[in-house]
């Protein structure tokens, strides 16, 4: 008899920002009343490797309300703050600003990446690495010579023994 194992993926598993960015999207454009179109809209901007089914119809509800419950949390604290936005306008203003410091991060790091590649790409240009380079290639061609040459002994090698054992042969 074969069983199969349901994966229940855990709620709590944190979304990208651009995940929950698409589910806020998608519950302003559609409602909070039609889970499986917002699941049909936030599927094609799943950033991570994680299962499928946490971006299902239920677990997008219970991800909204999630951060319909961090959004009253916010609230308390700033009860002064006089805002008449709807709630799905604030949720949508905090996960943007969520995204906007992601990519701002990641513009940070490619920049730097770049940077790095840049004064690399110059070293490369002043001739810093030329010795580097002629010491590597004289590395490759014994290699090379090596084994072009390695196999063409023993092809001999085998000749010879061939040769020996006629010239026995012809003797006896």
């Amino acid at each position: 008899m074969m069983t199969s194992t349901v994966v229940i993926p855990d709620i709590a598993t944190e979304w990208a920002s651009l995940e929950k960015l698409a589910l806020v999207s998608a519950v302003m454009r559609i409602g909070d009343d039609n889970w499986p179109a917002v699941s049909r809209l936030v599927r094609p901007y799943i950033t991570s490797n994680q299962n499928i089914e946490l971006f299902s119809a239920k677990n997008c509800a219970l991800k909204y309300d999630l951060l319909m419950q961090q959004l009253e949390k916010r609230k308390r604290k700033k009860e002064a703050s006089g805002e008449t936005k709807s709630k799905a306008e604030q949720i949508l203003k905090i996960v943007t600003a969520e995204r906007i410091a992601e990519l701002k991060s990641k513009v940070l790091e490619l920049h730097a990446n770049c940077t790095q590649l840049h004064v690399e790409l110059n070293e490369v240009n002043s001739g810093k690495y030329n010795s580097n380079i002629e010491i590597a290639w004289d590395e490759v061609q014994k290699r090379k010579h090596s084994q072009t040459f390695r196999p063409l002994g023993s092809l001999v090698a085998r000749m010879i023994r061939e040769r020996k054992k006629k010239k026995k042969k012809k003797k006896k």
